[in-house]
């Protein structure tokens, strides 16, 4: 019997990138602005370009909740 071997160039099964969830991002300048699909209060702003997908403080992004407490969404419609 032949010895066989394994495809090693399948793609993932599963989501491996680490990146937000968005349904829609908006460009600022060179800044993008999302809103995370599981935080619909979070208002997410990524570090100036050349940094600009990376959203945390250590690089220049960061994030602001916009009225939390309203119980709404801050998703455009």
């Amino acid at each position: 019997m032949e010895n066989l071997q394994v495809n090693q160039y399948l793609p993932p099964l599963t989501n491996t990138t680490g990146g937000v969830k968005a349904r829609c991002i908006a460009k600022y300048k060179d800044r993008l602005l999302v809103v995370p699909e599981d935080d619909p209060t979070k208002l997410m702003i990524s570090a100036r370009y050349p940094y600009h997908t990376r959203f945390n403080a250590l690089d220049g992004g960061g994030y602001i909740y916009i009225d939390p407490d309203s119980g709404g969404s801050n998703r455009g419609g």
